[in-house]
């Protein structure tokens, strides 16, 4: 895509989720055009067991199957049971919620929980790499709730690990996602600017 668009310059890449593996593979075979790195919610290879996978291939299946009966509602409770944040306009979440409780995004998601099981050991072999001398950071903002608290932690605990590798790495948690950073913890963002940001040179390039 960087490519098509005649970006050349190294660029700070923000990944969700899967785009955060993404992001990693890009960053291991391309190093130089990185500027930056910004992790939000990022999958990691520890949480996808066998037992996750088959859930989330089915959960796709589930919601597939929903947005074909017109259950847009539902879908959208399911996936934020709190609803959407207040700085989040109305027309904004009705465009969220037409993108992403429709059979089209759902189809797409179920391919790649179909490809999550065979990336894992690429994903492990990333992980273990590391991440090029740049300025990186994990934002970790799902909540810990009684369905999904022992997952979670052990989610925040391997970003934060991986974001102790990380040579500028830092680790940020939103409110109620887990225990608040230990004292002396890597938690203000960035130790110095991604190169050329200082001149207005940096582009943003998000994936998920």
């Amino acid at each position: 895509m960087l490519d098509a668009i005649g970006e050349t310059g190294p660029v700070v890449l923000v990944g969700h989720s899967w785009g955060g593996p993404i992001l990693r593979c890009f960053a291991d075979q391309h190093p130089e055009r990185v500027a930056g790195l910004v992790f939000v919610d990022a999958t990691i290879a520890e949480i996808m067991t066998p037992r996750m996978i088959r859930l989330n291939r089915a959960s796709f299946r589930i919601i597939t199957l929903l947005a074909r009966l017109g259950r847009t509602g539902l879908i959208i409770r399911m996936a934020l049971p709190h609803g959407f944040s207040s700085a989040i306009s109305p027309e904004d979440q009705a465009l969220l919620a037409r993108d992403y409780a429709c059979v089209q995004a759902m189809k797409a998601g179920t391919r790649e929980a179909e490809q999550i099981g065979a990336a894992g050991p690429l994903l492990r072999r990333l992980q273990a790499a590391g991440t090029p001398d740049v300025p990186t950071v994990c934002l970790q903002a799902g909540r810990v709730e009684r369905v999904t608290a022992k997952l979670r932690l052990l989610f925040n605990g391997v970003a934060e690990k991986l974001m102790a590798a990380a040579p500028p790495g830092a680790l940020r948690r939103g409110r109620g996602c887990g225990a608040p950073d230990p004292p002396g913890a890597a938690r203000c963002g960035p130790r110095r600017h991604p190169r050329g940001a200082r001149r207005g040179e940096g582009r943003l390039t998000w994936t998920a």
